[in-house]
């Protein structure tokens, strides 16, 4: 028996194939469970890598509310359309024009079939219609974006928005709790708890204090008597030039968004600028028509280094957060 022949072309030869097949089997295998990771979370009511996508583009991104039924969200290269109607967007065709510094414009427009996110892979949006496009804030300075439909007279404009991406970094408009209803969630409460317990928390003077916690400051009060005066918010920069954030003391009522008990406080959420890393210090305070009541310098290192610095429920007298 010619025993090199045989293990060439008998035994062995069925044993590597099966190997072979074992191997791209278990590759293949490893490549569906991925793919359906998403698929299982949702069955299972668990938030999936689709959901925290759009949640943090909500969170921190640039929102508009453009119809009752209808919010847009800016955030990095993504803009993001949402619908709360029963039956999602209609058919008719999607606008999005990346307008550029001349005031041309590349045009990108769409049909919500080409731009839909599959609900099969979200858990809290499985109730809305989320539609997901790119864009390119570094290479153009706006972008204009609706729906519209042909008539016999022209293309009738169903709805419209334009914003500038110099405006979309400052996120002077940001979401409010418009998908509460829809999602189940109050996102602006669970964030606001989850900075409380991973952010950098401490007392400044006159009884405020503030919260850091990614690229988000919370100004916040539980004494109402502190409650008169503008408040005084500057990033500095090495050069000592410094961006103005400052704000009336009004504006401290952010807590109406989140659920009790952190409703009780006063509260002002900033967002820190795009370009943060050049701020090395924050001054803070307060002034009036006289001119300043107190001023307080932070070296915004310093406070991220200081583990110390966590909240220890200061607030609990106030909110029986224990």
């Amino acid at each position: 028996m010619d025993i090199k022949h045989l293990s060439a072309n008998g035994w062995m030869g069925p044993f590597a194939t099966g190997r072979a097949l074992l191997v791209i089997f278990a590759v293949f295998s490893g490549i569906l469970v991925w793919s359906c990771r998403d698929q299982v979370a949702h069955r299972d009511g668990k938030e999936t890598e689709t959901d925290l996508r759009l949640k943090t583009a909500l969170l921190k991104g640039y929102y508009e509310q453009v119809t009752d039924d209808i919010g847009i969200v800016a955030y990095k290269n993504d803009l993001y359309y949402f619908s709360m109607a029963p039956e999602g967007f209609s058919s008719d065709k999607f606008m999005l024009h990346l307008i550029r510094h001349d005031l041309s414009f590349s045009n990108r427009d769409f049909y919500n079939k080409d731009a839909i996110v599959d609900s099969t892979l979200t858990h809290l949006f499985r109730n809305v219609q989320v539609l997901n496009r790119t864009i390119q804030p570094e290479d153009f300075q706006a972008f204009r974006t609706g729906q519209f439909r042909k008539t016999d007279e022209g293309n009738e404009n169903l709805w419209t928005i334009q914003a500038k991406f110099a405006e979309i970094k400052k996120k002077r408009r940001t979401y409010k709790n418009e998908w509460t209803n829809e999602i189940g969630v109050n996102l602006l409460s669970e964030y606001f708890e989850n900075a409380l317990a991973k952010g950098v928390f401490f007392q400044i003077r006159n009884g405020f204090f503030i919260l850091l916690y990614d690229d988000i400051l919370y100004f916040i009060t539980a004494d109402e008597a502190n409650l008169t005066d503008r408040v005084m918010l500057h990033f500095i920069k090495d050069d000592h030039t410094f961006e103005n954030v400052s704000f009336p003391i009004e504006q401290m009522e952010y807590q109406q968004y989140l659920e009790p008990p952190y409703n009780r406080l006063r509260i002002a959420r900033i967002d820190l600028p795009m370009d943060k890393r050049n701020f090395s210090k924050i001054r803070v305070g307060q002034y009036n028509s006289h001119g300043n009541l107190w001023v307080q310098i932070i070296n915004i290192e310093e406070v991220y280094t200081n583990e110390l610095l966590r909240y220890e429920h200061q607030f609990s007298n106030n909110t029986n957060d224990r």
